[in-house]
């Protein structure tokens, strides 16, 4: 299933019955962003979807529910040393880092060296990320809110795929 756009940002992720075993509780499958048409990442690895997706915070139900980021300093160390930002930041603090900060923090991806972080602006979305295990980065900024309606329904998603499979 892809929510989102390809072409701005979108979330993917399906299961493949051929990675899995039968009679296991886990999901097995494909697990991808895609920035501007680009696939993030690029290689196919295997996720346990459960897992994956478990590392992306399902409590906004509405872009109102995202807080702006509101410190000029963050912001500017995310534009000129997005290395630290993440290393020193994001990774040791996560979603407590700084109000308007958003890791998709999917371990399978962290793993192999690739990070994606929403800094959330209000009106604004900048997605940085790296998939080099920090030697380089890259960001867009996203004027729409393609981040937030994607995490949004994804959240949807799973929220009311989880419910229907447990009745």
């Amino acid at each position: 299933m892809i929510i989102g756009n390809p072409d701005k940002f979108a979330i993917h992720f399906d299961e493949v019955l051929d990675w899995g075993i039968n009679g296991a509780s886990w999901t097995n499958g494909v697990f991808c962003f895609y920035i501007n048409g680009k696939r993030v990442p690029e290689k196919i690895y295997n996720f346990e979807l459960n897992t994956t997706l478990a590392g992306i915070d399902f409590s906004k139900s509405k872009i109102s529910d995202f807080e702006a980021i509101t410190n000029e300093k963050i912001i500017e160390l995310a534009n000129t040393n997005p290395k630290k930002f993440f290393i020193e930041g994001v990774l040791q603090y996560g979603n407590e880092y700084c109000k308007g900060v958003y890791p998709l923090d999917i371990t399978e991806l962290s793993d192999n060296g690739i990070n994606l972080c929403l800094l959330f602006m209000g009106t604004k979305e900048v997605l940085l990320w790296t998939v080099d295990e920090y030697n380089s980065f890259e960001n867009e900024i996203f004027l729409n809110h393609e981040i937030t309606k994607s995490l949004i329904n994804l959240t949807y998603f799973i929220q009311t795929h989880h419910s229907r499979s447990k009745s």
